[in-house]
């Protein structure tokens, strides 16, 4: 499994009050989480943002008169540069889009936000709160982002361990508690949670405000099973020392095979699995541990069942051109080294 990436970011700067924002996107393709920092730096009113789903639907929580919003969309392709953002009230303000790949489809799992954190003037005080990841540790990838108005408080330095910085702001324009600036970094970390530092920055005219959304990777994908009967032979003189033998490739994707030994319906070995299987035929041997060896009754009727598993998500082929069961002085199986065609030849998308 990887984290997911930070592929890209986009600021939005706007400098003229406006009830249309064209918030920069980066033309994402298909399959790209889109997450966007929003800082208006007066009430907006309602907002209509088509296609993206809020996370924080506009918090007025710090002592200015802004509001701040997060939202995200799972890109299909056809969002171009920009997309349309439409609060009721004509407002100046600010945005950071993040474009990550390698997520998981928020259908499945959505990003994940932490409770909001608030502070005055005080320059290099915005410190979002810790978020945790549902489901535990995993490889995520964590946004520390934060906002706050005035003019002058630019945002120049990341929480330590976060990377990627970018900044926006609406300028200059008219005095300074009527624009806002934002900051956003990003890190990929494998934990059940983060809490980012503080970001470097001046200070504000009258507040901030901070977040921290953790983004999900992919879940795990498998191949349909297979299973094959394994040829009769004598019982082995112990118990003892028993492996699968598999030779094995992908034809596409990368992952592992898994695979587990069956007396009948039973699961004899457990679930076993290979190294990262390679794009060339390759000899895996996966040891069955000596007390499931133990419970074997029947060497005459075995079978193995195996299958394809990308631990990061997408899609995985996988070819079999030999399996067999050893065991000490007896080997009993199928082999299908002199045969062109794969033993199995399983998808997973």
């Amino acid at each position: 499994m990887a984290s997911p990436v930070d592929a890209g970011r986009n600021a939005t700067n706007v400098s003229t009050a406006s009830s249309s924002w064209a918030v920069n996107v980066g033309s994402p393709a298909a399959g790209t989480l889109l997450i966007v920092f929003l800082r208006f730096a007066a009430a907006p009113g309602s907002i209509t943002f088509t296609g993206y789903t809020p996370l924080v639907a506009g918090d007025t929580s710090d002592a200015s008169d802004d509001t701040t919003a997060i939202y995200y969309r799972w890109a299909d392709g056809t969002e171009g540069a920009t997309d349309t953002c439409a609060p009721t009230n004509s407002v100046k303000g600010c945005a950071i889009c993040w474009r990550i790949t390698g997520a998981a489809n928020p259908a499945t799992q959505a990003p994940e936000v932490s409770a909001v954190a608030v502070g005055t003037t005080s320059a290099n005080t915005a410190n979002p709160n810790s978020v945790s990841g549902t489901g535990g540790s995993k490889d995520y990838l964590f946004l520390a982002m934060a906002a706050g108005d005035g003019e002058v408080g630019a945002y120049t330095g990341a929480p330590t361990n976060y990377t990627n910085l970018q900044a926006a702001n609406s300028g200059t324009g008219s005095t300074a508690a009527t624009n806002c600036i934002a900051g956003g970094a990003s890190r990929q970390l494998t934990a059940a949670s983060d809490d980012p530092g503080a970001f470097t920055h001046g200070a504000h005219t009258t507040g901030w405000t901070a977040y921290t959304v953790v983004v999900h990777p992919p879940p795990p994908t498998s191949t349909a099973v297979a299973e094959v009967s394994l040829g009769p032979g004598r019982e082995p003189a112990t118990r003892t020392a028993h492996s699968l033998n598999v030779r094995a490739r992908t034809t596409a994707g990368a992952g592992t095979m898994r695979a587990a030994l069956y007396e009948g319906n039973s699961n004899r070995s457990g679930d076993l699995e290979s190294s990262a299987l390679t794009t060339s035929l390759a000899d895996y041997t996966l040891a069955i541990p000596d007390a499931n060896a133990a419970n074997i009754t029947d060497y005459s009727n075995l079978s193995v069942r195996f299958w394809g598993y990308a631990a990061g998500g997408g899609s995985i082929v996988f070819e079999v051109d030999q399996l067999w069961l050893q065991a000490p002085e007896r080997t009993v199986g199928v082999s299908l080294a002199r045969n062109p065609k794969p033993l199995a030849h399983l998808f997973a998308r």
